[in-house]
This record gives structure tokens, C-alpha cells and sequence, in this order.
């Protein structure tokens, strides 16, 4: 699920299509596309570019961006879908920087999941953020942060610098000693625009080896 630019829509997957709605449950879903094999929905840009990940050809998921005219947010016009990363690998949870200028995303290459960046729309460079494992990249609008869950299911943060559609991110650091709840292919935790306050889903407590959740603020 991805929230819209103007927080007040949504877009969802229902296996075969996407789906835009209003937030608060009223009125009818506007069916944005279609033919596509279970489409996850991450984030927009600030132009109005959805990035999702649908199954591709090899059975894997892939990375695409379908533009959306959202002049009338009411009645969005979508346009053309087209691949973004498509390789012999796991690739899902993309994301779009608060620029529009990079997707984060992870990817099963090196073995485990680990997070990227590479420019959008590209071509140009791949820069792996995590060390240990990762997944579900967010990044935080106005800190220059980006956010994901490690290997052990902590909250890790990497800031990073940008110099046209080059990218340089700071080893990842723990953000909380709260472990997120994994559950299936839901993210289960969000940031803040600020980066000072973290969303989470936590593991219950008796699964958990650490104690409430501690960072910047929750």
C-alpha cells in the first residue's frame, strides 16, 4: 500500500491490479491498472511517479514506475508503466527518495536481502546502504536519512549525501534496540518526515531479547 502525495488517497494491490481509493473509505476505488502479476505499491514521487514491484517473467519480482496525472486527484489518469530493474534476483520494498531522484529497494544479488540505491530513472551507479542484511527502505523527507530494517530486525539509519546522481551513505547505525515484527511482505514500521519518530509493529515482548522501544523518540 502506498499513501498518495496529497495524504488523502491510497493505492493498494488486490493480486491482479492497482487500485486508487480515498484514505477515510469513501466513495468507490479507481482501478489504475490492471494485468499485472500481485503489484506491491511502495511510494510516489513528488511528480506523481508510482513505484511498485510485480512478478516478472521469471517468476521473480521486478521493479516498474507507472506515471499518474493527479491534477484531479479525484479522477487520477494513469499513464504508461514501465520496468525499472529487472534481474535474476529478489527485488522489492522500492522507494522513492523525497526528490524523485533515487529508489532505494532490496534485492536478493548477494544472497540475503540487502538495501540499494540506484538513481532514477537512470542509467548510472548502485550503491549498497546495509552491511548485514536489510529490507523495507524509508527514507526521512528533510534529514537526509534513510531508514531500514536490518538483519535482526532493528531499526537501522544511514545518512547519505547526493552530488547530482551520485550517492554517498554513512554506515547504517541503530536507530532502536526494538525488533520490528516480521510479517510476511508488510514493512510494519514507517518514519517520520523528520526523522525523529518511528511508526513500528513491535515482535511481542516475549519473543523480543530487548525492552521498549528506545531512539530519538517514538
Amino acid at each position: 500500500m502506498a499513501w498518495a502525495p496529497d495524504s488523502r488517497h491510497l493505492v493498494y494491490g488486490d493480486g491482479a491490479s492497482l487500485w486508487w481509493i480515498r484514505a477515510d473509505g469513501s466513495g468507490q476505488p479507481q482501478r489504475i491498472l490492471e494485468k499485472a502479476s500481485n503489484p506491491r505499491p511502495s511510494s510516489f514521487s513528488p511528480d506523481g511517479r508510482l513505484v511498485y514491484s510485480p512478478f516478472g517473467t521469471q517468476g521473480l519480482p521486478d521493479i516498474w514506475t507507472l506515471p499518474v496525472d493527479l491534477r484531479d486527484p479525484e479522477h487520477p489518469k494513469p499513464g504508461k508503466a514501465e520496468p525499472f530493474l529487472s534481474e535474476p534476483a529478489v527485488e522489492v520494498d522500492p522507494a522513492f527518495s523525497p526528490d524523485g531522484k533515487f529508489i532505494a529497494y532490496a534485492s536478493t544479488e548477494l544472497g540475503p536481502n540487502e538495501v540499494f540505491v540506484r538513481p532514477f530513472p537512470g542509467p548510472g551507479g548502485k550503491w549498497k546502504v546495509s552491511t548485514t542484511g536489510g529490507k523495507f527502505p524509508a527514507w526521512a523527507a528533510t534529514t537526509r536519512e534513510l531508514f531500514f530494517v536490518g538483519g535482526d530486525d532493528r531499526i537501522l539509519v544511514a545518512s547519505y549525501t547526493t552530488n547530482g546522481d551520485s550517492f554517498v551513505a554513512s554506515p547504517p547505525r541503530p536507530f532502536a534496540p526494538t525488533q520490528v515484527l516480521r510479517d510476511g511482505v508488510r514493512q510494519n514500521f514507517d518514519v517520520t518526515p523528520d526523522g525523529k519518530r518511528v511508526v513500528v509493529f513491535p515482535r511481542p515482548m516475549e519473543t523480543s531479547s530487548e525492552g521498549p522501544l528506545h531512539g530519538r523518540s517514538c
